[in-house]
């Protein structure tokens, strides 16, 4: 298509028919402009001043609000498209949308982060609350969810949790807690109970930790589950029951591998086979037991401590036992004995320091080799108090054996002696300063078996001394029996009734011997049970011959007539009663020397 051109002149003054004429060219030549580029060759085209190729089809393009469909763009600059705000980079940049992909944006938000890494979801991901989140990772890192429930986003501290975040790391600290479970191990404190899950379960308890069961503790399962329970040191079972397979008369036995089980027992145990710990798959019959009775020493063999229910002297009060030392300074004092063990037992106070009482030696010649002796006693404390008995000098010595009971209760302990004995010293003390506690009926015997106290020796091996029963009739006590005492008599006193004490024992037969101290008196001698009364005197008239009396026990005569006589009326806790006897009216003072016997 040619270049459109037309020529028109305008007058510099127009007037008139000329102004019109100037529009109506104008007019015409417009008109002839838009036709010819309606018409114009897509090749070529000159409109007021553009040239050159044209791409696409459709009306022209102006500078403003145009309408394009479908445009191929190349490098362009734009502030906006479709009212989205476009902030062109410093250089360039690059958004790549995938094939067939859709990205939406509800919200404003800033991605951010280190080139050439991706952020890859095969579900949905959706947060909530109004609170910044952060995840930080020092090292490769997998997080797996679980398949439903909710992931803890905060730890509430207390009731003995306590948590802290470390340079990241989330870090929890359990202290006094009452959780339902740990890994499978149901914890239901307010039954006692520990519940293991079906399987191989352990309870580990490291060396010289404590595991305290104040219920039961039940090992048990109706399958081939491990159902061991496995100590690393030597713990110490105040009792130990197994109920499965159990029986009168059963005993327990084990196979190479500790496995136990209850089965019948042959034959009964001897009471040697007892007294040395030798009685294996066998039992004990009931009538082989041990008892608290005076005379029953069948099954209980020598007791190695001499003075073993303290009751020596028998007139001590704050003194030492006999055969027996101070173990630092308590203070001592008799009391009413334990049951079984003899009229007195022995108070020990602490007085300025821990682990006072008294000791016992045990020579080396009383002892065998390498053999175990068993120890057995009776203690109570004040309430708060501990007593403990231990031993030093063995191979192998009892550690301190404690008591807090506050009534009186048997305690039993053993020690093994070297190779080549040594003297052992056995030791009953109070634990701590100012404790209060008593001890009885002490027994030492060689085995393993622990025997009843046995009051018959209760004070066994005491030198030079008889054994008597005590004046309340409750346990035996050493006493010589004998006592050599002396009074005097006025012999002009009136006919009564007189009480001689200090003898120390209520005596049961006595011996007088007596006379006055003038030239001509006679001397007497008489003996008395308390019902059988009898004397010979010296005649007084008679130099040489003697008479007898089997109504008195003490004659004192002067001469004929007069005398004063007498015989006992009762024999009494220390001493003994003479009931006397005036005729006539001697006088002067007579001794009378006596044997009281036991």
């Amino acid at each position: 298509m040619a270049i459109y051109t037309r020529t028109t002149t305008i007058d510099s003054g127009p007037t008139g028919d000329s102004v019109k004429q100037a529009v109506l060219d104008l007019d015409t030549d417009l008109t002839g402009i838009v036709a010819a580029y309606d018409v114009h060759d897509v090749a070529t085209t000159s409109v007021h001043g553009f040239t050159g190729s044209k791409t696409g089809s459709g009306a022209m393009v102006g500078a403003n609000t145009p309408t394009l469909i479908t445009p191929v763009i190349g490098v362009a600059t734009a502030t906006s498209i479709n009212k989205v705000a476009i902030t062109a980079p410093a250089t360039a940049s690059t958004l790549t949308i995938a094939e067939g992909k859709t990205l939406t944006a509800n919200a404003t938000m800033t991605l951010t982060g280190t080139d050439a890494t991706q952020l890859s979801l095969a579900g949905n991901l959706t947060t909530a609350g109004a609170y910044a989140t952060t995840l930080t990772t020092t090292n490769t890192t997998s997080v797996t969810l679980p398949t439903s429930g909710t992931l803890v986003s905060s730890v509430t501290t207390g009731n003995g949790v306590s948590a802290s975040n470390t340079a990241g790391a989330l870090a929890f600290s359990l202290g006094v807690i009452t959780p339902t479970s740990v890994n499978g191990i149901t914890l239901a404190g307010g039954t006692n109970t520990f519940s293991a899950a079906v399987g191989t379960a352990s309870l580990d308890v490291a060396a010289g930790a404590t595991v305290d069961v104040n219920a039961n503790l039940t090992v048990e399962s109706t399958s081939t589950v491990n159902q061991d329970l496995t100590t690393d040191a030597s713990p110490t079972f105040a009792a130990i029951k197994l109920t499965t397979g159990a029986g009168a008369n059963k005993v327990l036995t084990s196979d190479a591998d500790g496995d136990a089980t209850w089965s019948a027992a042959s034959t009964a145990a001897t009471a040697a086979e007892i007294n040395t710990g030798t009685e294996t798959a066998k039992y004990i019959a009931p009538d082989q037991l041990v008892a608290y009775k005076v005379g029953y020493p069948a099954v209980s063999p020598h007791n190695l401590v001499e003075n073993a229910s303290l009751e020596l002297p028998s007139d001590r009060t704050t003194a030492v036992p006999t055969g027996w030392a101070l173990e630092v300074t308590p203070t001592l004092a008799t009391d009413t004995g334990a049951p079984g063990c003899g009229a007195l037992s022995q108070k020990i106070t602490a007085a300025g320091a821990a682990t006072e009482g008294i000791a016992y030696t045990i020579a080396a010649a009383k002892l065998k080799p390498s053999t175990t002796y068993t120890v057995s006693w009776m203690t109570k404390v004040t309430a708060g108090d501990t007593s403990q008995v231990l031993t030093t000098g063995a191979g192998t010595d009892m550690t301190a054996t404690e008591s807090t009971s506050e009534t009186w209760e048997s305690k039993v302990g053993t020690f093994i002696t070297d190779a080549t004995p040594t003297a052992v010293v056995l030791k009953l003390m109070a634990k701590t300063d100012g404790d209060v506690v008593w001890f009885d009926g002490v027994k030492v015997t060689e085995g393993k078996q622990a025997h009843a106290f046995n009051i018959a020796e209760a004070a066994l091996g005491a030198a030079n001394m008889a054994q008597f029963m005590n004046a309340a009739g409750t346990g035996p006590e050493w006493s010589r029996g004998v006592k050599i005492g002396s009074f005097t008599r006025d012999t002009g006193a009136a006919s009564g009734d007189v009480a001689y004490t200090g003898v120390g024992f209520k005596p049961s037969q006595i011996i007088f011997i007596g006379c006055e101290n003038t030239i001509n008196s006679k001397h007497s001698i008489g003996f008395d049970d308390g019902t059988n009364h009898w004397c010979y005197q010296g005649v007084y008239s008679a130099p040489g011959l003697l008479v007898s009396d089997a109504t008195v026990s003490i004659l004192l005569q002067q001469d004929a007539g007069r005398l004063q006589k007498g015989l006992i009326k009762t024999f009494d806790a220390d001493g003994f009663t003479i009931t006397w006897t005036l005729l006539s009216d001697p006088s002067g003072n007579a001794l009378v020397t006596y044997i009281a016997f036991r």
